[in-house]
């Protein structure tokens, strides 16, 4: 049985702009304009895993 711990953290937009330093707006748009889609969805949240950070990150700089 697989341990939630083992898992990839998800971060939504949010979270994701803090860790990369952008502004919420700058990674909420980026996300459309590459077409990223979430990982996962919890109701109206999309989360985001590590190579989702990766291209957005990429794209940013």
């Amino acid at each position: 049985m697989a341990d939630d711990k083992t898992k990839q953290p998800l971060l939504t937009a949010g979270k994701i702009a803090k860790e990369i330093g952008y502004s919420d707006g700058k990674v909420k748009k980026a996300i459309n304009e590459l077409g990223i889609e979430p990982d996962e969805k919890k109701g109206n949240c999309a989360y985001y895993g590590a190579a989702s950070i990766a291209k957005l990150e990429a794209h940013l700089n």
